[in-house]
C-alpha cells in the first residue's frame, strides 16, 4: 500500500513539475496555412473585415437564395463578443464625415430599382442609399428604407432626388441591415439582388452580385494577424527563413493597412474592441513568456511585446486579470527576451494572450515607422511554482472524495452555495463542466467513469471562492 501511494505521489510531482514550462502552440512558427477569410462583392468593401478582426464569422455573404443569376448579397446584424455589428457594404470609404470616394461612372437615371427580401427586427431599419457626386460634391440621392418582414424577393423603386443638373462622375453606395444612428438589433437581415438604374444605358456596377472577391492570406497556424487588412503582396506578417529555431520565424513589418493605419501585429488570440483578447488555455498563473527576436526599426520606432491574462472573478465574471507590456530595442542578431507577469493570486488565470507589434502602437501619439521589422521565434511560457494539493477534511470550502477515484467523485461544499466546476486533463483540454445550482445542498456527485485514467485538474468557482485542485482517476 505504501509503495502504491509513493508511486502516486511521484507521478503527481512529475505531472505538476512538467506544467511549470510549456512550449506555445506553433511558438517556433514552423506551420503556416493559406486561409480563406471571407468574400466581398466587387467593388464593395464590407463589414466582414471588422467582424473577422473580432473573431466572428462573416456578416455579408454570397447567397444562392437569389432573384436573378446565381447569387444575391445577404447582410445580417450579428453579435461579435459583446458588440453588435451591423451588416454593411459600401462603394466608397465610410468615415465619421460620411462616405468618401466611390466608383467612377457617368449616368443620370431618374430612379433606382432593386429586388429584396428581408427580416428586419422591431425598432430596426435597413437602408440602401446611392449617392451621386460631381467633383466630390453630392448632386443627387436615391434611397430605400426597409422594416418588418418580406419573405420573398420583391421589386422596389425609388426616384432619384437631384440637386443639380451637372453630370455625375462618381457614385457612392451604402447598404446596411440596421440603423446607423440608433440601436442595432442582432438578427436583422436583408438580401439584395438586381440593383439597377432606371432610364439609363449605364449598368449598375455588379448590380446582380454575381462577382465576388475572395480574401485569403497565408498565416502562421494558431495565430491571428492583421494580414486581412493588407493588400496582396503587402502583408504585415510573413514567413521568414531567417530563424533562430527550426526553419522559419515570423516576420512582422509595419505596412499601411486598408484603413490607412501603419502597423504590423500578431497575437495568439484575436484583436478585440479593447485590445488583444482570447489566446491559449492555461491551468496555472503564468510567470513569464520568453523567446528570441531581431528588430530593425525605422526612425525612433520601438517594437512591443505583451501578455494579457484572463480569468473568472469571485462573482463568475470573465475578464482581464493582468497585463504586461515591454519594448524591444533594436537588435541585429537574435536576442533573448522575457515578458514578466506579476499576477499570482485567485482566481487562477484561465487564458493567456501573447501579442507583438513591430511599431510603437501603445498610444495614438507614438511614432510608428513605415517598414520597421520584427522577427520572433521559439516562444515558451513558464508558470509560477504552485502546490496543487489534494482536498482534505480540513479544507475551508470544498473537499473532493475519494481521491484517487475510480469514476464517481463527490464534492462536499462546506457553505452549501451554488458553484461551477470545470475539469481539465494534464494537457489543458476541458473534459467536463457542470453548474450546481442547488443552494443548501452540501454534497454533489460527478460520474467521471468515461474518462481515461490519469491526472486531472478541477477548477471550482462560486461567489466567494475560486479554487484549483488535483484529481487522480485510477
Amino acid at each position: 500500500m505504501k509503495t502504491k501511494m509513493l508511486l502516486l505521489f511521484l507521478l503527481s510531482f512529475i505531472c505538476i513539475s512538467g506544467l511549470q514550462s510549456q512550449a506555445i502552440t506553433n511558438g517556433s512558427f514552423e506551420n503556416w496555412s493559406q486561409q480563406l477569410l471571407y468574400e466581398d462583392p466587387v467593388p464593395y468593401i464590407t463589414t466582414n473585415m471588422n467582424v473577422f478582426m473580432m473573431g466572428a464569422g462573416s456578416n455579408v455573404t454570397k447567397s444562392t437564395d437569389h432573384h436573378g443569376g446565381n447569387f444575391s448579397a445577404r447582410l445580417e446584424t450579428i453579435l461579435a463578443g459583446t458588440d453588435t455589428v451591423f451588416g454593411g457594404m459600401f462603394i466608397g470609404m465610410p468615415g465619421s464625415g460620411g462616405i468618401s470616394g466611390g466608383y467612377a461612372i457617368s449616368t443620370h437615371p431618374d430612379s433606382l430599382r432593386l429586388f429584396t427580401k428581408f427580416d428586419v427586427k422591431p425598432n430596426d431599419t435597413a437602408y440602401v442609399l446611392v449617392l451621386f457626386k460631381n467633383a466630390g460634391s453630392m448632386i443627387g440621392v436615391g434611397s430605400f428604407k426597409f422594416y418588418g418582414t418580406q419573405n420573398s424577393f420583391t421589386e422596389y423603386k425609388s426616384a432619384v432626388n437631384w440637386f443639380s443638373l451637372v453630370n455625375t462622375d462618381t457614385i457612392a453606395v451604402i447598404v446596411t441591415a440596421s440603423n446607423l444612428d440608433y440601436a442595432k438589433i442582432p438578427g436583422s437581415t436583408i438580401y439584395l439582388d438586381d440593383l439597377s438604374f432606371v432610364n439609363s444605358v449605364t449598368p449598375f456596377p455588379n448590380g446582380d452580385f454575381e462577382t465576388w472577391n475572395s480574401v485569403s492570406v497565408e498565416n502562421p497556424d494558431d495565430w491571428f494577424t492583421m494580414n486581412f487588412a493588407n493588400s496582396p503582396g503587402n502583408y504585415s506578417v510573413t514567413q521568414s527563413t531567417d530563424s533562430y529555431d527550426g526553419i522559419y520565424a515570423a516576420q512582422i513589418e509595419n505596412v499601411i493597412t486598408t484603413y490607412g493605419d501603419t502597423m504590423g501585429f500578431i497575437t495568439n488570440g484575436r484583436f478585440g474592441s479593447n485590445g488583444p483578447e482570447g489566446g491559449m488555455h492555461v491551468l496555472l498563473n503564468p510567470e513569464k513568456v520568453n523567446g528570441y527576436y531581431k528588430y530593425t526599426p525605422v526612425g525612433l520606432d520601438t517594437a512591443l511585446a505583451g501578455c494579457f491574462i484572463f480569468g473568472y472573478d469571485n462573482f463568475g465574471n470573465y475578464g482581464l486579470l493582468d497585463s504586461s507590456l515591454i519594448k524591444l530595442e533594436p537588435k541585429t542578431s537574435y536576442t533573448y527576451f522575457e515578458i514578466p507577469i506579476a499576477y499570482n493570486s485567485w482566481p487562477l488565470a484561465d487564458t493567456l494572450n501573447i501579442s507583438f507589434a513591430s511599431g510603437n502602437i501603445e498610444n495614438g501619439n507614438s511614432f510608428v515607422g513605415l517598414g520597421s521589422t520584427l522577427l520572433i521565434d521559439k516562444l515558451e511560457v513558464f508558470y509560477k511554482p504552485m502546490s496543487v494539493n489534494e482536498s482534505s477534511a480540513g479544507d475551508n470550502t470544498f473537499n473532493i472524495f475519494p481521491n484517487p477515484a475510480n469514476g464517481v467523485v463527490s464534492i462536499n461544499s462546506h457553505n452549501g452555495q451554488p458553484y461551477y466546476i470545470e475539469l481539465y486533463n494534464e494537457n489543458g483540454q476541458k473534459m467536463y463542466s457542470e453548474f450546481f445550482n442547488t443552494a443548501g445542498t452540501f454534497v454533489n456527485h460527478l460520474n467521471l467513469s468515461a474518462l481515461s485514467k490519469g491526472f486531472y485538474y478541477l477548477k471550482i468557482q462560486n461567489g466567494e471562492n475560486s479554487i484549483s485542485k488535483k484529481l487522480i482517476i485510477q
